[in-house]
């Protein structure tokens, strides 16, 4: 059996061994659902970073390099000056992203992605690509031989997430279903996939109870929650590959 763990903030990747790893990197509000929405609409790849000086260099290295970038984040839910976008999956449109490349400054996603980057496989996973990444790493099973599933929840501020623990139960659910009898869910994983089935009809109330969540409406960003929410919107699976680049698997 496969063990399946639910991570509920990045810290606790000290824990585990990446190397043998698959891991799913949940951001719902809103790193991953960008990514997800960004390599839908023909971004050619994403690349996190981890601060908005490194953004800024890549950005400017790419551009010297004659690649067409885009320079997009958030501190604090808004962009920061000088960006191209910010971090809401609204922006991320097919005549804004298609054959471009996107350097990707966030608060909480970016680091995670950043941080699990040692993994044996790494995926950005939300509700907008839910059944996506259910499908490929059960696909990937037996060529991957993963010797842990992680779900990693990025969390706001270094801390619980509720919205991301509910993604990351909606994916050991889709995981479940598939093969019942294939995982061993730690105890993380356990409560996360009972909180998903029990209010897996109505993920935009989950976002709109979500202290995350509540900060973006004090922010006038409450238009991104709807998008967010929505199951399988971007049915694209980013998978992180050479140099950090996240592309479409």
């Amino acid at each position: 059996m496969i063990p399946l763990d639910v991570v509920i903030i990045p810290d606790g990747l000290a824990h585990f061994a990446l190397e043998q790893s698959a891991v799913v990197v949940i951001d719902v509000l809103r790193a991953t659902t960008s990514i997800a929405a960004a390599l839908y609409s023909g971004a050619r790849g994403v690349l996190p970073v981890m601060t908005v000086e490194e953004a800024v260099r890549v950005s400017e290295n790419l551009h010297r390099n004659g690649e067409s970038a885009l320079l997009c984040g958030e501190v604090g839910g808004l962009p920061p000056e000088g960006f191209d976008l910010g971090n809401s999956p609204r922006e991320f449109v097919t005549e804004q992203v298609r054959n471009r490349r996107i350097v990707l400054k966030t608060t909480n996603g970016t680091v995670a992605l950043v941080r699990s980057h040692t993994a044996r496989r790494v995926i950005a996973g939300a509700l907008v690509n839910l059944s996506a990444v259910v499908e490929f790493l059960h696909s990937r099973l037996e060529s991957d031989s993963p010797a842990r599933i992680l779900c990693v929840c990025a969390g706001q501020d270094g801390e619980f997430g509720l919205e991301d623990f509910f993604a990351a139960g909606g994916i050991l659910n889709g995981l479940q279903s598939i093969s019942p009898s294939r995982f061993d869910l730690a105890d993380s994983a356990v409560a996360a996939l009972d909180y998903f089935q029990s209010h897996q009809d109505d993920p935009l109330a989950v976002l709109e109870q979500s202290r995350h969540g509540r900060a973006l409406k004090g922010l006038g960003l409450g238009a991104d929650l709807p998008v967010c929410a929505a199951y399988d919107r971007y049915p694209v699976v980013p998978r992180c590959g050479a140099e950090g680049w996240i592309e479409k698997a």
